[in-house]
């Protein structure tokens, strides 16, 4: 299934590469832009300004901006067009659900990762074996987290029922195909290390890259969903979404005859 989301998610990007770099230029300047403010800030000595900074562009800014990401994924796989109206839509429908998602992910993050390193320090001394263990929880925690993550964004934006929702249908998401889920967290990290290191890529691709992916993943998981319920699998969202899974190489090389 892995393999047939990146074919939908690239041929999403193909057919709308103008608007989609226009959306991952504001998505990036938008949240990177303020935490390269907030981290400088921290070095500068004004620890508790930067940190909030830092904290708003990655718990707040990136999140509402990716359920735009999502909304377009969805808009295109619905009705095989999309635009930057649909992004801002997305921005617009999610913007709560997505902040209160992502100030939720980054804080337990934040508190799994500490757990995992302050339990083996603190009890070094006199419970060794019982802070490794805790440290396992913790680290078990976070990868439960990274499964989930990917989630998040397509459930938001295609329920639209809120974040509540939204993290339970993630949640039963990565619980239900927890290799898919292991697959988009690997693709994530891989794509974020490449954007890292290759900046013009996460500045003009990378993020809604990411969020095609996830959108791409979650509409295949609904459609074999359906297809088990006795539905039609072709029309979970939209039966446009199937032009994505039909192209190949000669329409790549030959878009004049698609």
């Amino acid at each position: 299934m892995l393999t047939r989301a990146f074919r939908m998610a690239f041929w999403i990007v193909h057919d709308h590469l103008g608007a989609l770099v226009l959306c991952n230029a504001a998505w990036a300047a938008a949240a990177i832009l303020p935490l390269g403010a907030g981290l400088a800030l921290v070095a500068g000595g004004h620890p508790l300004l930067g940190a909030g900074l830092a904290i708003l562009a990655v718990g707040v800014a990136g999140p509402v901006l990716g359920g735009g990401a999502a909304h377009f994924a969805m808009t295109a796989i619905a009705e095989g067009e999309a635009s930057v109206a649909a992004f801002l839509e997305g921005v617009r429908l999610h913007a709560r659900g997505a902040a209160a998602l992502g100030m939720a992910a980054l804080f337990l993050a934040a508190g799994l990762g500490a757990g995992a390193l302050y339990y083996p320090v603190i009890l070094a001394d006199h419970a060794p074996l019982l802070g490794a263990a805790l440290s396992a929880v913790n680290l078990a925690g976070l990868a439960g987290l990274a499964l989930v993550l990917p989630w998040l964004p397509p459930a938001l934006a295609h329920r639209r029922r809120g974040a509540i929702d939204a993290a339970r249908t993630a949640a039963l998401a990565a619980a239900a195909r927890p290799v898919l889920s292991a697959g988009l967290a690997v693709h994530a990290l891989a794509a974020t290390a490449l954007a890292i290191a290759f900046p013009p890529f996460l500045c003009f691709l990378a993020l809604v890259w990411i969020a095609t992916v996830s959108m791409a993943a979650y509409e295949l998981l609904i459609r074999e969903c359906a297809a088990r319920e006795g539905g039609d699998p072709a029309t979970s969202i939209s039966g446009a979404g199937d032009d994505y899974l039909n192209r190949g190489l000669r329409d790549f090389f030959f878009p004049w005859r698609m």
